[in-house]
């Protein structure tokens, strides 16, 4: 995942430390820097992300981190107020691989090539430049780490998510013929193939003389994803995100900023209702969690209040009613906190495991 840090700076404008001090800190709270360079009179970071931290596959989950760090405030960008009509979404699910979709219709769309600021900021992120409605979904995508979609309403005027049973053939945006297998999860029209669940298509792209589009984003069945991504042999940046555990209520907000972006940017009319599928919402996950238990682990000396704080700053919920066991409920987005260690790994995470010593014994007891 690359970062800007002039972009980082937007969610987090209280961050004082230069771009040589953010790279070793990203790395001492586990996001090791593989990659630092000027590109364009920008400071670029390359990260690797933790197969299991896909809330860091965008600029969100990774500002969260280094709010915590700080001890900063975050900010979310400016999103505008608006309303939806009461016209229904041509949309139809008969696929179980789907966790969470949101879509609406827009029309009006005044699409351009899009402005400098947005051409540079994909292609620092090793994305080509199509089209301003195109490329503020990739922006989104980048932001929030959630893919969004945007489909040509006069190509394709119903979309249908299923299971591939007797399409053999799809064309992708550049132009590739992908072979399909069966059960493949597909966006179709009943007709023909307009999408896969990570690439568009041909047949509903967005040019510069759409005027209407059916706008979409969504989470899936991460194996789903991932077995048709290896079996179709193509790699996307949505598939990468896709494959993973994203989290389903992060949906409302990225696809209220997207809406925004493209009501300042393409002048768009909301021209139908907010469709919300939702089958299976999360239960949350509730974790006991004793204070002391970081230090104990560690073998340092971490105060319970510093581990409660850190954790109230990652946004877990604690409910102090059981002391000394407390009940920790994770954020949503945080899909890698399932058990008592992972909160004690956060502590000493944000702690700092250099200030571990490797050199002193913690007890002089000779053990069997």
């Amino acid at each position: 995942m690359k970062i800007i840090y002039s972009e980082i700076k937007k969610w987090l404008p209280d961050l004082k430390d230069n771009p040589q001090s953010l790279r070793d800190n990203l790395t001492q709270i586990g996001h090791f820097v593989s990659g630092f360079e000027k590109i364009d009179g920008e400071t670029v970071l390359d990260l690797e992300i933790r197969s299991n931290r896909a809330d860091c596959l965008g600029y969100y989950g990774i500002a969260r981190d280094l709010a915590a760090y700080y001890q900063i405030n975050l900010i979310i960008p400016q999103i505008t107020n608006f309303q939806f009509s009461d016209s229904q979404i041509p949309i139809t699910i008969n696929s179980p691989d789907i966790h969470r979709i949101q879509a609406t219709k827009i029309s009006n769309i005044k699409n351009s090539l899009s402005p400098k600021w947005l051409i540079k900021f994909l292609k620092l992120h090793d994305i080509n430049s199509i089209n301003t409605l195109v490329d503020l979904t990739n922006y989104v995508m980048l932001q929030w780490g959630i893919p969004c979609h945007a489909f040509d309403f006069k190509k394709a005027s119903q979309l249908i998510w299923e299971n591939n049973i007797n399409n053999s053939e799809f064309i992708s945006l550049d132009n590739t013929k992908i072979r399909l297998d069966s059960n493949n999860l597909l966006i179709t029209d009943s007709k023909k193939v307009l999408s896969l669940s990570f690439i568009g298509g041909q047949n509903s792209s967005i040019d510069l003389n759409t005027t209407d589009s059916i706008l979409e984003m969504a989470i899936y069945n991460p194996s789903r994803v991932r077995i048709d991504s290896r079996s179709l042999k193509t790699i996307t940046e949505a598939s990468i995100r896709l494959d993973k555990e994203l989290d389903t209520e992060t949906i409302p907000i990225a696809f209220s900023h997207l809406l925004s972006l493209l009501i300042k940017h393409c002048h768009v009319t909301i021209n139908g209702q907010l469709l919300d599928i939702y089958p299976n919402p999360q239960p949350k996950i509730n974790i006991d969690f004793d204070p002391s238990s970081p230090s104990t682990y560690a073998g340092i000396d971490i105060s319970p209040d510093y581990a409660l704080n850190i954790l109230k700053s990652l946004g877990c919920s604690i409910i102090q009613d059981q002391k000394p066991i407390l009940s920790v409920v994770p954020p949503s987005i945080r899909k890698d906190i399932n058990i008592s260690e992972d909160l004690i790994e956060e502590v000493i995470r944000f702690y700092g495991y250099y200030q571990i010593p490797t050199d002193t014994p913690i007890n002089s007891k000779v053990l069997p």
